[in-house]
């Protein structure tokens, strides 16, 4: 994990939350997936999570998975096809859809707008 993406959480349980989303953000988790891991009632977790970031878990985890798309786009050669069954989606429409409600691009112009700029 990079420096920047570190973050300080007084909630352990919450710490550990998040560090399950982000090792698993290539997998179609859910917020009972993350509870489980955590071993806390989802409401529970939910609420301390809320708490500590100011969203859910599920906002969280579509967050992790479309920077996880993000960075195949920009960092690989990989079709959007490709992309969405490595993320275990089903289509590029799903992806499509999912990719541009988070970062309001589709994948194609995000890859477009911001490819040249990392290299």
């Amino acid at each position: 994990m990079a420096l920047s993406e570190m973050l300080v959480v007084e909630d352990s349980i919450v710490s550990r939350a998040m560090e399950y989303i982000r090792s698993n953000s290539m997998e179609l988790i859910q917020v009972d997936d993350v509870a489980r891991a955590v071993c806390i009632s989802r409401s529970t977790l939910d609420k301390r999570f809320s708490r500590a970031f100011g969203i859910g878990v599920q906002k969280e985890i579509r967050r992790q998975r479309a920077r996880q798309i993000a960075k195949m786009l920009l960092e690989t050669d990989m079709s959007i096809t490709q992309i969405a069954l490595e993320m275990n989606m089903t289509g590029v429409e799903n992806i499509g859809r999912y990719f541009k409600q988070e970062m309001g691009l589709s994948p194609l112009q995000y890859r477009k707008a911001y490819r040249c700029v990392t290299v």
